[in-house]
């Protein structure tokens, strides 16, 4: 898994000292998960007209998670969870008055709906794209 914080804006923005026009900082932070890792544009997709840049557009400051194509050896769903929350931590870390909200896409959502039922109140709502989820399926785990 690879995480990233947004960084290259020039495929955004054709000026960059536009975005301090845009970003608000104050705002909710968003955290675009994304396990397509050079599939094809995904939810994240480098264009103005993505979640990325519609968010941003709206003055919100955004963070990228991509996953590569396989797994590391050995790798589970739940290692995945363990280090998106770290990320997680360190996004709310940095706006200490919102929660971050997460963007799942496919199975990364996931991840993003493990990572809210394992760490209530680390997020505010998550966003589910594309990511089948039987909650209605659920049972009572027995101890």
């Amino acid at each position: 898994m690879l995480l990233c914080i947004w960084s290259d804006l020039d495929t955004l923005y054709s000026e960059r000292d536009l975005l301090e026009d845009y970003i608000d900082a104050d705002k909710q932070p968003v955290i675009v998960v994304d396990p397509r890792a050079g599939h094809g544009l995904g939810i994240g997709g480098f264009k103005r007209d993505s979640e990325v840049g519609m968010t941003m557009r709206e003055g919100h400051p955004v963070y990228f998670v991509i996953f590569y194509p396989e797994p590391e050896p050995g790798q589970t769903l739940m290692d995945v969870v363990h280090a998106l929350r770290h990320f997680v931590e360190e996004v709310a870390r940095r706006h200490p008055d919102s929660p971050p909200v997460p963007y799942g896409n496919c199975q990364a959502g996931w991840a993003v709906t493990l990572l809210a039922a394992d760490c209530q109140g680390l997020t505010g709502p998550i966003v589910l794209n594309g990511s089948p989820v039987s909650y209605w399926a659920l049972r009572k785990a027995s101890l």
